[in-house]
């Protein structure tokens, strides 16, 4: 049994000692392997970033095109104008003002006129008037090009 012990112990440490002789030495030359590389390349990439910041920084966005801006000024004529229709056929009069319509009336003028109106908005100088009566058909139409622009 003895034989057996030492047999196992000496099997045993002939492993360690072929295990021992294949391990890297500490302090011994290390292998550039890809850190550098990485390295260098996240440094490019940070620097193109910074680059690429600094330069659209000074560019003023655009928010809507002028396109967008004129749909969106004849879409509100619709839907006020679909409002102001609402009120006159359920009250039989024209609203006083947007507020009656529960409107907050920013960038548009509503002129009531007897049993007409005329509403008007300004669009980057340009007026565009729409006066009761005449076809909402473009009006309405606007809301495609809104919606266009989304997709």
């Amino acid at each position: 049994m003895q034989d057996k012990k030492e047999r196992a112990r000496d099997y045993v440490a002939e492993i360690m000692r072929q295990r021992a002789a294949n391990a890297p030495k500490p302090g011994g030359p290390r292998r550039a392997g890809p850190r550098p590389a990485l390295l260098a390349l996240l440094a490019v990439l940070l620097l193109s970033l910074i680059a690429w910041n600094l330069t659209a920084g000074r560019r003023q966005p655009v928010v809507v095109s002028p396109d967008q801006e004129e749909a969106s000024a004849q879409l509100t004529v619709y839907l006020v104008a679909q409002a102001i229709e609402t009120y006159r056929d359920t009250t039989r009069t024209l609203p006083r003002n947007l507020e009656d319509l529960g409107v907050d009336g920013v960038g548009i003028t509503y002129t009531p006129g007897g049993s007409t109106y005329t509403l008007t908005v300004e669009i980057g100088g340009t007026q565009l008037t729409y006066r009761s009566g005449e076809s909402l058909e473009p009006y309405r139409a606007a809301a495609e090009v809104l919606l266009g622009g989304l997709r």
